[in-house]
Formats: C-alpha cells, sequence, structure tokens
C-alpha cells in the first residue's frame, strides 16, 4: 500500500506549526493540504511554501479621492482582503481575495 505525505508550515506570532497529512490517496491528501492553509490563511497565520515563498493575507481600505468609503451605519468602511505572496528573491505579488465592510484600522 502506497502512502502520501504532504506537510505545511504556518507561522504566527514568531510559532512555527507544521502539518503533516498522511493518506493512501494523493488527492485526498492535497485537499486536506488545502484545507489546512485557508484555515491558517483565515486566522490570519503567514504559509511558508515548500519553495521558501511566504503567503499571507492583510486587510487594506479603499480609497476614493483620498477618504475612506464608509458604509450607510457609519461605523464600517470599504477594505479589500489581499492576499500577498513574497518569494524568496524580494518580489511580491498581491491578489484580491475579497472586499468587505469592516470597522477602520
Amino acid at each position: 500500500m502506497t502512502r502520501f505525505e504532504k506537510t505545511l508550515l504556518t507561522r504566527s506570532d514568531d510559532i512555527d506549526r507544521l502539518v503533516k497529512v498522511v493518506g493512501s490517496n494523493p488527492e485526498d491528501v492535497d485537499q486536506a493540504i488545502a484545507k489546512e492553509r485557508q484555515k491558517a490563511l483565515k486566522r490570519g497565520h503567514m504559509i511558508i511554501e515548500p519553495n521558501g515563498d511566504r503567503v499571507w493575507r492583510t486587510r487594506f481600505e479603499c480609497l476614493n479621492s483620498g477618504r475612506n468609503i464608509w458604509h450607510e451605519d457609519g461605523v464600517r468602511v470599504r477594505c479589500e482582503l489581499k492576499e500577498i505572496t513574497m518569494s524568496k528573491d524580494g518580489e511580491s505579488a498581491a491578489r484580491v481575495v475579497r472586499i468587505v465592510w469592516a470597522a477602520p484600522q
């Protein structure tokens, strides 16, 4: 019986967490790693990819003419949740995951 294994390294507040998934089916292992990756990103942890890239999510307030876009309730502002990828070379890339209403930072 063949065993498939993958690991995922996450970091939060300088605490490293290593998740190891073992299974008999490679698709199941890939799905389990993808779920753990999404959970870690939602919790605000940084993911360290096997190739050394670092991935994390952060929130940026959307601006219109230099001002926040306020919700009609007057408490929340429009924000973009972005996933930032920093390569080992120091180059970064960002993609918008979703747009949310949140308390201003």
